[in-house]
């Protein structure tokens, strides 16, 4: 099998620190099928092994779109860059809008980047569906595209080349798991039915759908081992991946209840 690589991480150090990422790309010259297959067998083990070593043989920069930089999260994914930059020999530019709401602004960037045909790009889109255009762009143009920390579920085909992230529904589970341990005394001496809120960024990003039933799935499991009968409502979305729910709202022991706020602002999440 014959491979010639365009792209590489600047993604595993940041995700190991604080579950966050950023990506970067390097070039390697054709690897014969023998080297290929060995290469795939360690990385199935240790997935950061394959870029041990490797170094990009241009001088090569990305534009790296981030969702803003108004969070210590998105500060970890540039320390993240940074480090990675060194390692590969790559040179990076970080964008992002004053804050994750502002996806006109982010779009726009995108859109500047992409214009000036760079060797490829880094993105961790505020809106899934508003880069839509862009990425058919990318994939006409050649461009790959590495998205981080939020996947595209409905990407162009041939326009996202690798995802980075956590694995989003374990994340979603680990925080059912600890919020039931704080609750499930309530749950059990509760005379009437209990209600679960949850709220989730939104319904589109692949990470997002993923965390919010990862959570909602790990809640029911634990509800039901305890004895409880389980409905969810709310967003259609949720409503429909939820796994295992066997009761409606109105007879069940426990309702969890979801809402996705019309933007991620504190004002409109609160009010959900």
């Amino acid at each position: 099998m014959k491979a010639k690589k365009v792209m590489a991480l600047m993604l595993c150090a940041a995700m190991v620190t604080s579950m966050s990422a950023t990506a970067a790309f390097a070039a390697e010259e054709k690897e014969d099928a023998a080297t290929e297959e060995s290469a795939d067998s360690t990385a199935a083990k240790d997935p950061t092994a394959q870029f041990d070593g490797l170094k990009a043989n241009e001088a090569y920069e990305f534009p790296m779109m981030v969702k803003s930089f108004q969070s210590t999260y998105w500060d970890a994914a540039q320390e993240g860059m940074k480090k990675a930059s060194k390692e590969l020999g790559v040179t990076y530019k970080p964008q992002g809008p004053n804050s994750e709401s502002d996806i006109a602004d982010q779009v726009n960037m995108i859109n500047t980047a992409i214009a000036s045909n760079p060797v490829g790009l880094g993105l961790a889109a505020c809106d899934t569906s508003s880069v839509t255009d862009a990425l058919k762009t990318c994939a006409e143009k050649g461009i790959p595209v590495v998205t981080f920390d939020t996947g595209i579920a409905d990407a162009p085909e041939g326009s996202v080349v690798c995802e980075v992230c956590t694995d989003n529904n374990q994340a979603g589970a680990v925080a059912a798991e600890n919020m039931y341990n704080s609750i499930k005394d309530v749950v059990k001496d509760a005379d009437g039915q209990v209600v679960i809120g949850e709220v989730n960024q939104d319904a589109t990003a692949q990470n997002i759908q993923q965390r919010g039933t990862g959570f909602i799935n790990k809640m029911i499991e634990l509800l039901q081992a305890d004895g409880k009968t389980v409905a969810v409502s709310g967003n259609e979305f949720y409503v429909n991946a939820a796994e295992g729910a066997d009761a409606d709202a109105k007879d069940a022991d426990v309702v969890i209840q979801v809402a996705v706020p019309a933007q991620t602002t504190v004002e409109l999440c609160s009010t959900e």
